[in-house]
């Protein structure tokens, strides 16, 4: 491996370890695993759906958005709602609670990214875009094809 590779390999190990890191300092504050802040992130930026497109969008089975659902509810960060037309389906909503914490929590990573890229020139901020927009096709694409083999 080239000298330049190893270096990059380095820096995005060290990158993981300290975005988990952060991250995890701020759902504590919320007493919040990433799990579920994962499900009341979607719901902040999605809206209310079933539980069935939570565990789709989340790639894991229907009961363990169920054991993340009923923590998330006891806990005020979320509430189930049965649909208008169908009673048989249960959509899930999220709280003020729930709509403050990914707010603060994305807010917080947010503010640290923005104030980071605005030291780049804007072509090299349009590479980092692109870079990461590539990133995260590649992660999804990657995370389905796991998803299908299974």
């Amino acid at each position: 491996m080239k000298p330049a590779e190893q270096e990059f390999q380095d820096t995005v190990r060290q990158l993981q370890l300290k975005f988990t890191r952060f991250y995890a300092r701020f759902l504590s504050q919320h007493d919040l695993t990433f799990p579920q802040f994962a499900l009341i992130s979607l719901a902040y930026h999605e809206g209310e759906a079933p539980m069935n497109a939570f565990a789709k969008r989340l790639m894991i089975s229907l009961p363990a958005v169920t054991h993340l659902v009923d923590r998330l509810e006891r806990d005020g960060f979320i509430r189930r709602i049965h649909h208008g037309r169908d009673r048989r389906v249960t959509l899930i909503r999220i709280t003020e609670k729930g709509k403050k914490a990914v707010a603060e929590t994305q807010g917080r990573i947010q503010k640290l990214f923005l104030g980071l890229l605005r030291e780049f020139p804007l072509r090299d901020r349009a590479a980092i875009q692109k870079f990461y927009v590539r990133f995260a096709a590649q992660l999804e694409y990657e995370l389905r094809a796991e998803l299908a083999s299974r």
